[in-house]
This record gives C-alpha cells, structure tokens and sequence, in this order.
C-alpha cells in the first residue's frame, strides 16, 4: 500500500517553519493557532492580532508530544549534529529532498509509519483530544473576546 493509504482517516498537518531563532514554546503555539483556525475555533482575524505587536494575546499551545521535528538545518556548519553527514547522503540519495523520507522510503524502513503509529497511540490522541477540548470550550471563547 501506498503512503496516502496508510495516513487515511488519519488527520495530520505539516508546517514547514524557517527561522532564525525561536522563543521558548513559539513553535508549539504556531501549531496550537494553526489547529485552532482549522477546527473553526478562531477567525483567520485572530492570526492578524496574534502576529502584530500586540502585547499578552494568547495563543493555545499544541501538546508538545504531537509535534515531531523532521528536520534542523543551521547556516554555516554551526552546531552541526553529529549525524549531520549522514543526513546529507541520504537526501542526496533520495534526489535532493529533504525532511521526513518519500513515500518509497517509507515503504522500504517503516520511518514515517513507525512515527504515525506512535502519534496514534492513545496516549497522545489523548492530549490531543484534550486541547482540542480547551480550544472548543472556555479557552476558545476567552480567545473570542479579544476580537471584539
């Protein structure tokens, strides 16, 4: 079977995020907002408000153990990992992509599949359910007010 077919009736995103530094926590709240204007939870005017220099507007944090970093790439060698060269190979093999492997890699190492198992465990469809949960009740509406 093919890659789409393993991820049917499985709900998932990918954000590709470039920057140069993050704060603490900024990527799980870019994910949070993200899940929030895709359950209808937030107008697309909240994402405005949340990225103007408007001080303390909330932003929900995505639970962490949903988030799987596919990739880091730092300018210039510095802090490179120390399979960085591996990496390297590996995405030369592949033509050049980069991130998590193409679905023939998927299918020849069970990478992805393996993560995706893992992401549905029950343990984190818990989490999930949980923040949807916050997004869809009281923190969704306090969110709401900051709007009007």
């Amino acid at each position: 079977t093919g890659f789409r077919d393993f991820l049917s009736n499985k709900a998932f995103a990918v954000l590709r995020i470039t920057g140069r530094d993050f704060l603490y926590h900024q990527i799980r709240g870019m994910a949070g907002l993200v899940c929030a204007l895709a359950l209808g939870v937030l107008p697309s005017d909240y994402l405005d408000l949340a990225l103007s220099n408007e001080a303390n507007v909330e932003v929900p944090l995505a639970p962490a153990g949903n988030l799987v970093l596919a990739e880091c790439i730092f300018r210039d060698g510095q802090f490179a990992c120390p399979f960085g060269q591996a990496v390297r190979e590996e995405r030369d093999k592949n033509g050049g992509r980069r991130g998590l492997p193409g679905p023939a890699a998927c299918a020849k190492e069970r990478t992805c599949g393996r993560v995706i198992e893992e992401l549905c465990e029950p343990r984190f469809q818990e989490g999930f359910r949980d923040f949807s949960e916050r997004l869809l009740g009281e923190q969704g509406a306090r969110m709401r007010q900051l709007l009007r």
